[in-house]
């Protein structure tokens, strides 16, 4: 029955991952959806990463090994170039699924058959224990014709046939997704679940360094005057307030029920073995 269903292939960049990429592979495993396949692209880690993706007997995992680092953009479209799904997922190494992700958004899409993507909520989540929720609180639809895309990327799935003919630009050092889909879904309906489907480790490693590099590529590709806003904030003002009020800014507090559900999936993740 597993086969009669909608193939979907899950894009994974990995770059030194070691230890959090365990996690992403078992958020993977988990899935209650069961027809996929995920192609890591390897991009040239140096810590184990590779051995540990070679030991990976679940024949839906496909590794390619880039004998150098050649950024996340260029192994981004390395594994696209690979995927034979019909829609289209992301998954980073240091991030994890909920485990309804892949089963919801199919429904939706195989429900929903003139709308090519459809994104979710993500909670964003660090050691400190601060957690912050980002996207639309209710299910949306929307035609996206230019400017700003009102999606949250890394938890998006797109129909494989919409990205025909669009690359990623290998020149950009982060957005690179954003831009993608603002090419792949011109004159197209996009779609947003009100759900957190997605777990974003990413207070450890954010910095007003790499929030400022963001900002800048971002208003020099849209040329916008809130862009422009957005960059001159965190060149002046984002290093008096500090990196915290930066967190903050970034979503709203979860609900109690989206922080229950957070804390039990995490414990139960940390808890599965990974027989490889």
């Amino acid at each position: 029955m597993m086969n009669s269903l909608p193939l979907v292939s899950v894009l994974m960049p990995v770059y030194n991952g070691i230890p959090t990429i365990l996690n992403s592979i078992k958020s993977l495993i988990w899935q209650t959806y069961e027809n996929w396949e995920c192609i890591i692209v390897d991009d040239g880690s140096t810590d184990g990463t590779a051995e540990f993706l070679d030991s990976l007997s679940d024949k839906r995992f496909k590794i390619i090994h880039l004998s150098e680092n050649k950024g996340r953009g260029f192994a981004r479209q390395v594994s696209l170039k690979y995927a034979s799904g019909v829609y289209i997922a992301y998954l980073d190494a240091d991030d994890w699924y909920d485990p309804e992700k892949l089963s919801k958004q199919v429904y939706f899409l195989e429900n929903n058959r003139d709308v090519s993507l459809v994104s979710a909520r993500i909670l964003s989540y660090g050691t400190c224990q601060i957690q912050r929720v980002r996207g639309e609180k209710r299910d949306t639809i929307s035609i996206y014709n230019s400017g700003p895309l009102s999606i949250l990327c890394a938890v998006s799935m797109i129909r494989s046939e919409a990205t025909q003919g669009v690359s990623y630009n290998l020149c950009l050092n982060s957005g690179e997704d954003m831009d993608f889909f603002t090419r792949c879904l011109r004159n197209r309906k996009y779609a947003v679940i009100g759900s957190v489907l997605y777990y974003y480790s990413e207070f450890d490693s954010l910095s007003i360094s790499k929030v400022r590099r963001y900002s800048k590529e971002n208003f020099l590709k849209n040329k916008t005057f809130c862009g422009l806003l957005k960059y001159l904030f965190y060149c002046l003002l984002a290093p008096l307030f500090g990196i915290n009020f930066i967190v903050y800014m970034r979503g709203t507090s979860p609900t109690e029920s989206e922080k229950k559900r957070f804390f039990e999936l995490q414990a139960q993740l940390q808890k599965k073995s990974l027989n490889i």
